[in-house]
């Protein structure tokens, strides 16, 4: 049986030995351009990232795009908004328990609501620019959940080192795209981020 492309790590695979390996595949590509050793999705996603002139080594990475009562407004105004205490319940227990952010996007990667511990909160926040008001698309910040989420249109983990900029690498994230029911439109991603 063939491995799921979309999964990062299965229950197998050692968190700390595959996060050796995946940052040595990075390190690659950063260096020749390699992708051999990569899955498909993540190595798509580097090509597009490069594609889009976002620097590996770059910092800060998300990059502010809204101030906080603009963002109130849209979060208020967002269908996925009204879906807040939806996502709370099936989602609020993982973050309640562990260091987790549940997050949620608009259709472009700007992120309208950040929840979770406030020390990770915090870390994420001082560390990559992971806040409200900040784009996290794949043309902002290269590769991570939320971008290759709208870019695929998939459900996808991006683990450690698979992140496109180095200092996004400390964290790993999953990401699935949330379509209007009756129009199949992109809503935006629920996203689920930890260090």
């Amino acid at each position: 049986m063939s491995r799921n492309p979309w999964l990062a790590v299965d229950a197998a695979t050692s968190p700390i030995s595959h996060a050796r390996e995946v940052r040595r595949s990075w390190e690659r590509f950063v260096a020749a351009h390699d992708v051999a050793s990569v899955r498909a999705p993540i190595a798509a996603s580097w090509e597009r990232s490069l594609d889009a002139g976002v620097d590996p080594l770059a910092e800060p990475v998300g990059r502010v795009v809204a101030d906080p009562d603009e963002i109130a407004d849209r979060w208020d105004g967002h269908p996925l908004g009204a879906m807040a205490p939806v996502i709370r319940e099936c989602l609020g227990g993982v973050s309640d328990e562990g260091e987790h952010l549940v997050v949620v996007t608009d259709s472009d990667g700007v992120l309208l609501s950040v929840e979770g511990d406030p020390r990770v909160r915090r870390a994420a926040a001082e560390t990559v620019n992971f806040t409200e008001g900040a784009s996290w698309s794949e043309a902002s910040v290269g590769t991570n959940a939320i971008g290759v989420a709208i870019a695929t249109e998939h459900a996808v983990q991006v683990f450690a080192g698979e992140h496109f900029r180095e200092a996004a690498q400390a964290w790993t994230c999953a990401a699935a795209p949330i379509r209007d029911p009756d129009t199949g439109r992109l809503l935006g991603v629920v996203d689920l981020t930890a260090g």
